[in-house]
């Protein structure tokens, strides 16, 4: 019997408030578990993160926070210079087949470089769109480091791991100058929402009480402006009257973005149509998705948008803009309607959506669903990331 493929995988932080990349990381390492050609190990580098329940059945290892986690000055905060990773590297780089470091802009890729040399994977989640380039300082701060640092992370990884062939095209032609480097499209998705139906249920009524049998619009993520949403609370104050439903919000809206939302909310007296709920852990989370109509992402730049993997996997149709790059899969199975990034042709969707008929929303639940088992199903994957095969082979 062949050895399992030994894997470890960094990133930044395992908290649920981070969007949809620590669900994905989760998810993936349950595919290798399953899958059984190989043995999987998640390093956390935040011992601050409230762990997802779902994480206790993979093997993981927590380390401390960044040294600087406690300073603001020039976003220094954000940059885990993680000194238990250096060691824990140097002690276990023999120990491990396959290094998978998620996300870049960080200290981690550069201890990948210096300590495992070219053993390693860089997961990019999108980090690379174009869109970066729209906030003056960010972007100079990224060019310049990515100059001294990130492009010879990436130069020397064995691969650079993309969701989706329209992420590969946009980084050939971002913002940074990205020749030489080895990128490869995977197999991105997550296994089918599962959990205790009635209990949640019981939860979820019980907390809000107030969506107890009522269908609802729903945003689900990080609330940033990058997500598009005062687009989409301009197009409901578009359609005025006409529209008659619910849109609930789920995200930690305690922060600028967050703040302006809700000001918008206000200032176009939508209180009693837009409901911003806070942030909700997995199980919740779930509820809210089957109990809602469609899932809205008015985005101005989307990688993959995890969100609406989940509500298709829900049979819940989606509402997003030609900016989010699985907008082709949407169109393909007709699980939902596709606008540009800006209210006039937001509120057009929606309006079209609101129009359907009982018989029409139930046929599109369907094509949802479909969507999400063809197309993301980590349950209905060969294989998650094509050169693992290779190193199987080997």
């Amino acid at each position: 019997m062949k050895k399992k493929l030994q894997i470890a995988s960094f990133l930044h932080s395992l908290n649920s408030r981070d969007g949809g990349i620590p669900r994905a990381v989760i998810d993936q390492n349950l595919y290798f578990i399953y899958n059984k050609k190989y043995s999987a190990t998640i390093i956390n580098l935040d011992n601050n993160a409230k762990i997802q329940k779902s994480i206790k059945r993979i093997k993981y290892i927590t380390l401390n926070k960044s040294i600087f986690k406690s300073l603001k000055f020039f976003g220094l905060n954000r940059f885990n210079v993680n000194i238990d990773l250096f060691f824990w590297l140097l002690k276990n780089k023999n120990n491990y087949d396959v290094f998978i470091f998620h996300g870049i802009w960080d200290f981690k890729n550069i201890l990948a470089r210096i300590i495992l040399k070219t053993n390693y994977y860089i997961f990019v989640h999108g980090a690379l769109d174009p869109y970066e380039k729209k906030t003056l300082f960010k972007y100079f701060k990224k060019k310049v480091y990515w100059f001294l640092f990130e492009k010879k992370n990436l130069l020397n990884a064995k691969k650079v791991l993309l969701t989706t062939i329209l992420e590969k095209k946009l980084a050939k032609k971002t913002f940074v100058n990205t020749e030489g480097i080895k990128f490869e499209v995977t197999n991105y998705g997550i296994f089918s929402l599962k959990n205790k139906q009635d209990l949640a249920t019981n939860a979820f009524n019980k907390k809000f009480p107030f969506l107890r049998n009522k269908k609802y619009y729903l945003f689900l993520g990080r609330i940033d402006e990058k997500k598009g949403l005062d687009i989409a609370v301009q197009s409901i104050n578009l359609l005025g009257d006409n529209f008659k439903g619910l849109f609930v919000i789920v995200g930690d809206y305690k922060n600028s973005c967050g703040l302006k939302i809700e000001k918008l909310i206000k200032k176009l007296k939508l209180e009693n149509k837009i409901l911003l709920l806070g942030h909700l852990e997995y199980y919740l989370k779930n509820i809210l998705i089957t109990n809602s109509k469609a899932m809205i992402l008015s985005s101005h730049a989307e990688n993959f948008a995890i969100s609406l993997v989940e509500s298709l996997s829900c049979a819940r149709p989606v509402l997003t803009t030609y900016k989010v790059n699985i907008f082709n899969k949407i169109l393909k199975y007709k699980a939902g309607y596709v606008a540009q990034e800006n209210p006039i042709s937001f509120s057009k969707i929606l309006s079209k959506f609101e129009a359907l008929n009982s018989k029409e929303k139930l046929q599109m639940s369907i094509n949802a669903f479909k969507c999400f088992n063809n197309e993301f199903n980590l349950d209905n994957k060969k294989y998650l990331i094509p050169s693992l095969e290779n190193n199987l082979n080997e």
